[in-house]
């Protein structure tokens, strides 16, 4: 409608999308795999990797070995130290046969380690093109067939980065694409063995590490069932960072809280416990009787296990957050969904006592890391700066019930420990903008959950 046509353009922009464009790969893996897997494991057909061309930025980034050992030392004391899905030496090993650096899979691995340990270049600019190109190749490789554990460490290495940076709905989506690519490879159905072999046991622990890792990610959104009583839990974290053959197999997550377990343990000790919490509370039809007396155990159990993280943080040298965080969330979940029959001003009111409690445990923390007593504010996960968020929203609603300044300045503590923390990370502006909606908000809002 008096619009001049600029077919010119137009014939531009289709040149651009041709080159850009993938070459179309053919795809052999069979479809017995899903289809009949009684058939498929009877005639012990071995999954293909296909050779994919690996994009040129990412052998930018992996052609250079000094290069690739300086981010890999860097992501083994910053992100390895609260999600540690990676072996130390394996990968290493693998780094030392050049003809690895050919393999599609380890080669995205190695790019996506780089993406989440080094801040974005722009701020406000986490969507790079490094990002989305990573993006494009994880389709590439659906396309092709490709279906290997490496591929899945890096697709959660995304997953925390979209979380980290708040790039959504990408985030959430991601997390539920890793689950049904674990479902996938089969990872719910190996949580109960164990490998006695030293020479294969970090593959299994591998592949347990990365279903663990799901479970955590995925609490919120519970695309996944519960581990079942009798699954393994991650083994100590020295075996695994040092590749050292346990003596024994690992604690089964019906072990009691009162054994001895690693950090990554706890963790997945932790995020099974908040899962029962999430579906506890979203159970409409549940008997009363028989609800009451879950949300009695689940909340001994939580109270039991964040009063013994906290004592293990104190006598360790490594940073117990992630657990500590875990329990809190979890206690903070079902404090805010009172019993059906316990509603009213009174029940309200002992709620938010206990979410009062329970913020000034995280509060705790949050002044260590602004004076950088023990914690590392580069090796802290930023997704502790979720529970910190919930923490602040807690005293914003009972700044709005009480006149007393106190509150106000619990909330800034940990408004600056998520400064401190969330450096680098995106989310940490998020979070501050939306604690300041609720701060400006005319009507006491519930906590989220």
């Amino acid at each position: 409608m008096g619009r001049k046509c600029d077919y010119q353009n137009r014939a531009s922009v289709s040149k651009l999308q041709d080159a850009t464009s993938p070459e179309p790969v053919t795809n052999h893996f069979p479809a017995s795999y899903f289809l009949d897997p009684l058939l498929f494991s009877h005639y012990n057909v071995v999954l293909r990797v296909p050779n994919l061309p690996i994009p040129q930025e990412f052998l930018d980034v992996t052609g250079n070995a000094a290069s690739v050992r300086k981010f890999a030392a860097r992501y083994f004391v910053t992100i390895h130290a609260w999600f540690p899905i990676l072996c130390r030496p394996k990968f290493y090993g693998n780094l030392m046969h050049q003809s690895t650096h050919q393999e599609s899979d380890l080669v995205l691995l190695l790019v996506c380690m780089r993406l989440l340990c080094e801040p974005p270049k722009s701020k406000g600019y986490a969507r790079s093109p490094t990002y989305c190109r990573i993006k494009q190749y994880f389709v590439e490789l659906e396309s092709a067939g490709v279906l290997t554990v490496k591929i899945l460490q890096a697709q959660l290495l995304v997953a925390v980065y979209e979380l980290a940076h708040a790039i959504y709905p990408a985030g959430h989506l991601t997390v539920g694409a890793c689950a049904r690519y674990g479902l996938a490879l089969g990872l719910h159905k190996e949580g109960s063995l164990w490998e006695h072999s030293p020479s294969r046991w970090i593959d299994i622990e591998e592949r347990h590490r990365a279903w663990w890792a799901i479970l955590w990610l995925d609490r919120r959104g519970l695309c996944t069932e519960e581990p079942a009583e009798d699954w393994y839990l991650p083994v100590p974290d020295k075996n695994w960072n040092d590749g050292e053959f346990p003596t024994n197999p690992p604690h089964r997550l019906s072990a009691g809280l009162e054994v001895e377990m690693g950090i990554f343990a706890r963790t997945a000790q932790t995020t099974h416990l908040l899962g029962r919490v999430l579906r506890h509370v979203s159970d409409t039809e549940m008997d009363p009787q028989f609800s009451r007396e879950e949300r009695r155990s689940l909340e001994r159990a939580l109270q039991s296990l964040l009063s013994l993280t906290i004592d293990e943080e104190k006598l360790s040298t490594s940073q117990y957050c992630s657990p500590i965080a875990l329990s809190a969330s979890a206690l903070l979940v079902l404090h805010s969904h009172p019993e059906a029959d316990a509603l009213g001003a009174e029940s309200r009111a002992r709620s938010l006592a206990a979410m009062e409690a329970l913020s000034r445990v995280i509060l705790s923390f949050a002044h260590k890391f602004i004076t950088g007593v023990k914690f590392k504010s580069d090796e802290a996960s930023p997704l502790l700066l979720d529970i910190m968020y919930r923490s602040a929203a807690v005293f914003i609603t009972l700044q709005q019930t009480h006149v007393c300044d106190e509150f106000r300045d619990c909330e800034r503590v940990l408004i600056r420990a998520m400064e401190k923390l969330g450096v680098g990370w995106m989310a940490t502006g998020v979070y501050l903008e939306l604690l300041e909606a609720r701060r400006l908000a005319t009507v006491q809002l519930e906590i989220s959950t």
